[in-house]
């Protein structure tokens, strides 16, 4: 680094050492948000100096703030990005201490840990993401912690730091093994989280599939392994291969989400074990191999279903999507398009936006200017003469079905705004309308809505009921979707194996054969080992009520 440059950051630096502690109290500036985004536009561009200097002259030159918490981040950012790491590292602790509670928190232990990676600190660095994993941040960045930890455990510790790391509890712990495993009985393994971010939900899924199982090795001489994957898809294989060694294996159950699942998948089909993989939403999954098995429905199946539904069921034929630019979004799109055209009908109007957007004005006046050129000429040209004498839209009634995707908080945003640009129409949804969440923010612009969903708690079947029971009595609390997959993962199982399926081929070939068959997380239907089979939702007043199934 050029001198002039390394002395102005010292000049910064010095700054932080003498910056008072914040007030109890913080006031609004709108300085600190036009400093703010200059130093986030300089940031962006690659300008760390630059940037550091704006983001200093909040701290420094304005009384405690809105942004005065983001900004100490982002110079101790912008210092890491300058390759000032003690310094970055200094600045990075100013937050901890003087906004300790603040959201910020664990991304400036993450950057510490960052921080001592670069400065081939390894077990410093594994202490501070230990901290952001078993911290209170967003799930994403613990997994990314717990990620790094892995690489740096495999890569960087000799085997005596990594054995003193486990003994600290800062690494996973040895995986548990659930029964004693008999000379000669088959095996079915757990692929869990046992440890890490994921743990609580890798303990739902293991408490499912120990319900379908009973106690350990079952009276009809299967045997539970369970192998902690640590949250991580490097954990994952490692495990995978570990019972993979077994010739007593006969199937593999889990993990829980989609990457570590599909790192699983690789290694189970390759040994040619069976894998149910209970919750991973992964598209294309199955296509690793014949011995992969998905329990929960894709996001492309969904909005096959919901297409299918929307053109045989209802007789649309002009319909819209609007969906998020993220792989969930575009999956959904790409698979309602497509099932539609092919049965006959037409996607007049597609779009997309971003996630943080909460004006969809620009997305919506083209869905309604799709549907205007819908309409005859005579009726068009009333329309547009009407609203060159009134404030009034007239409303579109051309669009027969409107597919939003997107998470509650996003489609409790749009659903008003499509009300407000008066296109009338049917809305239709996947997975991210089955939330009371979205009954609360958005609840007289849903009404009505039809979507399908992977998990439909109030389902009134015998099997979810008797699974509720079960699993209350034995845990004493009330079970998840995770553990309602789970559950269902270990019968299919248990059931093949009672009628007669000894091997990994015999399994494989009884599981294949798989049809409306009644779980605790509803009906599994297999086409090309992927289940097909959804729940039919609609809102109605203050609830989610089932409409039936599609398969």
């Amino acid at each position: 680094m050029r001198g002039g440059n390394r002395l102005l950051i010292i000049i910064l630096a010095i700054g932080l050492s003498v910056w008072g502690a914040p007030c109890s109290g913080r006031g609004f500036s709108p300085r600190a948000d036009t400093l703010f985004a200059q130093g986030v536009r300089s940031y962006k561009t690659g300008e760390f100096l630059a940037a550091l200097g704006n983001f200093q002259k909040i701290l420094q030159e304005l009384p405690p703030n809105q942004r005065s918490s983001a900004a100490q981040l982002m110079v101790a950012k912008a210092l890491y990005k300058l390759g000032e790491y003690e310094q970055a590292i200094q600045a990075a602790q100013r937050l901890l201490e003087a906004y300790p509670k603040s959201r910020y928190s664990p991304y400036a232990v993450y950057l510490i840990a960052g921080c001592r990676f670069r400065q081939w600190k390894y077990i410093d660095a594994v202490e501070e993401y230990a901290k952001v994993v078993g911290g209170r941040g967003d799930s994403k960045l613990r997994r990314r912690a717990q990620e790094i930890i892995d690489r740096i455990v495999e890569t960087k510790l000799s085997p005596s730091q990594v054995e003193e790391l486990r003994r600290k509890g800062l690494i996973g712990a040895r995986e548990p093994e659930v029964g004693p495993v008999s000379p000669g009985v088959a095996i079915v393994g757990l692929l869990c989280p046992v440890s890490g971010p994921d743990s609580t939900f890798g303990k739902d899924l293991l408490d499912g599939v120990k319900l379908a199982f009973g106690d350990g090795e079952s009276s009809s001489g299967l045997s539970l392994v369970v192998k902690d994957t640590e949250s991580s898809a490097i954990g994952a294989v490692k495990a995978a291969q570990k019972l993979a060694e077994q010739e007593n294996l006969l199937a593999l159950v889990g993990p829980v989400f989609s990457l570590p699942t599909v790192a699983a998948a690789a290694v189970a089909n390759c040994a040619k074990v069976p894998l149910l993989a209970p919750t991973a939403n992964q598209d294309r999954l199955t296509t690793i191999g014949e011995y992969i098995f998905q329990l929960n429905t894709t996001p492309r199946i969904q909005a096959e279903r919901m297409a299918e539904y929307a053109a045989r069921d209802l007789g649309f034929k002009a319909l819209a999507v609007l969906a998020p630019l993220n792989a969930r979004g575009q999956q959904m799109a790409e698979g309602f398009v497509q099932r539609i055209e092919k049965l006959g009908g037409k996607v007049v109007a597609q779009d997309w936006y971003t996630t943080g957007t909460t004006d969809f004005g620009t997305q919506l006046q083209k869905v309604r200017e799709a549907g205007l050129e819908l309409l005859p000429p005579d009726s068009l040209e009333s329309i547009l003469a009407m609203q060159d004498t009134t404030e009034t839209l007239a409303p579109v009634t051309t669009i027969e079905g409107f597919l939003v995707v997107g998470t509650p908080q996003e489609i409790a945003l749009i659903a008003p705004q499509i009300a407000f640009w008066r296109i009338e129409t049917q809305l239709l949804g996947g997975g991210g309308w089955n939330s009371p969440k979205l009954l609360q923010l958005g609840r007289e612009y849903v009404q009505g809505a039809i979507f399908v969903g992977e998990y439909f708690e109030q389902n009134d079947s015998p099997a979810l009921r008797r699974f509720v029971d079960q699993f209350r009595q034995r845990y004493g609390r009330n079970p998840t979707k995770v553990a309602a997959f789970g559950y269902d993962a270990a019968y299919l199982i248990l059931q093949a194996w009672q009628k007669g399926a000894r091997t990994r081929e015999q399994l494989r070939q009884a599981l294949d054969g798989t049809w409306q068959f009644q779980g605790a997380s509803g009906e599994i239907s297999f086409r090309q080992r992927t289940n097909q089979s959804v729940f039919l939702l609609t809102i109605h007043k203050d609830g989610i009520v089932k409409i039936g199934l599609l398969r």
